[in-house]
């Protein structure tokens, strides 16, 4: 396994992340779940990546039941998402309410005090970045989420809320993941751009167990 280094979160963060979109309370899908997460902590893996939205929030559940039963918090660096856009009518949930609404059932159903990483599942861009890094900003003084970040946000928009954050002298974005799309005509993904920069990063996405390499600057082998 390689590991690496993300300022605020560690020197102990697997470039192989799992995905949990698959992860639910059902019977079936939790114990398959659990297998899943065992074979990854045994295989040296301790990132998971998890959102609000997934198996309409029971996905959540299940990693947090398996996460208090292993005893493996101290070793897993966990990746939460939220303000996802509504699933009926697809319009923007990017206020500071919805982030610490969305946060809070986190943290509740996979009982955590602390998500590692914590991302914006969605994008608006007519909503100003000001009120969303300062709410964000707000759950790092709370101690309720330690870095944060953006999925399927442009580098332009992540360079916009880093500008007002360093004018504002608070705590930037971290990183930013975006959608992993087929390049055309062939079977590998394109790569994202990450961090607001214009830096490229081999990543691949295994369909089965919805897995993700995630590139991180400082890379190491154990």
């Amino acid at each position: 396994m390689r590991y690496g280094t993300i300022a605020g979160v560690g020197d102990r963060v697997s470039r192989l992340v799992l995905g949990s979109m698959v992860f639910s309370t059902e019977p079936n899908a939790l114990r398959n779940a659990r297998q899943l997460l065992d074979r990854f902590a045994a295989a040296g893996g301790t990132a998971v990546d998890t959102a609000r939205i997934y198996a309409q929030g029971t996905s959540e559940s299940a990693f947090g039941q398996w996460l208090a039963g292993s005893g493996r918090r101290n070793d897993m660096v966990v990746v939460g998402k939220g303000a996802q856009h509504k699933a009926e009518t697809y319009e923007p949930r990017l206020t500071a309410a919805d982030i610490h609404a969305d946060l809070e059932t986190s943290l509740r159903e996979m009982q955590l005090d602390t998500i590692d990483i914590y991302i914006l599942h969605k994008d608006d861009p007519g909503t100003a970045v000001g009120p969303i890094v300062e709410a964000l900003n707000d759950e790092v003084q709370a101690g309720r989420i330690k870095v944060f970040g953006g999925s399927n946000w442009s580098h332009q928009r992540i360079a916009e809320a880093n500008a007002y954050a360093d004018a504002h002298g608070l705590q930037p974005a971290s990183r930013s993941r975006a959608t992993l799309k087929r390049r055309p005509g062939t079977s590998r993904p394109a790569c994202p751009s990450l961090h607001g920069h214009h830096k490229r990063a081999d990543s691949s996405r295994d369909a089965i167990v919805r897995s993700y390499l995630k590139a991180i600057p400082t890379t190491r082998r154990t």
